[in-house]
């Protein structure tokens, strides 16, 4: 348990001395490429989850785009789950801040997924922290970060299902669980 919080701090002050420290004085301001279509509709996809929820409507339904008629967003990359965990953040300082933040996190909490997977795989805190590293500071995820892609560098789901696996088959995850 402690070695995932270790890893985790690991990989946070990484993204934050390599990647991010310009960012983080400035999480309210539009910085990522923020002036492109995908990080302007992301920012307003953050925003949309929790305004429809709260209001009661359909959220994979909107008349705020291609107004009056409204368009359906089943076939669009809205990232509900971002926008669900960053409700608090948008709620206390805006959309843009949760955005830049979802993107400052996404790297190392795909990184400590990946860990808890390696860990689990190798029983070794060195090789599953460089795995771990390897994964979630991989080009891709790195290349999608600068775009500002939520949809494509929240990742973290991946290790972590490969992980539930892994104990369910050996047998070490209860059935109730």
């Amino acid at each position: 348990m402690y070695q995932g919080l270790i890893a985790f701090a690991i990989y946070l002050v990484a993204m934050v001395v390599g990647l991010a420290q310009p960012l983080l004085p400035h999480l309210d301001v539009p910085h990522v490429q923020q002036t492109q279509v995908d990080a302007n509709f992301y920012i307003w996809a953050i925003s949309w989850w929790p305004y429809a929820i709260t209001h009661g409507l359909n959220p994979l339904f909107t008349h705020q785009i291609m107004a009056p008629g409204g368009v359906s967003l089943a076939w669009a990359t809205t990232t509900p789950t971002v926008s669900l965990f960053m409700w608090p953040v948008t709620a206390t300082v805006g959309p843009i801040a949760a955005f830049n933040l979802s993107l400052i996190l996404a790297p190392p909490a795909s990184a400590w997924g990946t860990f808890i997977l390696a860990r689990r795989l190798t029983g070794k805190f060195w090789p599953a922290l460089l795995g771990g590293a390897i994964f979630g500071f991989c080009c891709y995820e790195l290349s999608h970060e600068a775009s500002g892609q939520p949809n494509l560098t929240v990742t973290v789901l991946i290790p972590l299902i490969a992980y539930l696996v892994l104990r369910w088959l050996d047998g070490s995850l209860s059935r109730r669980a």
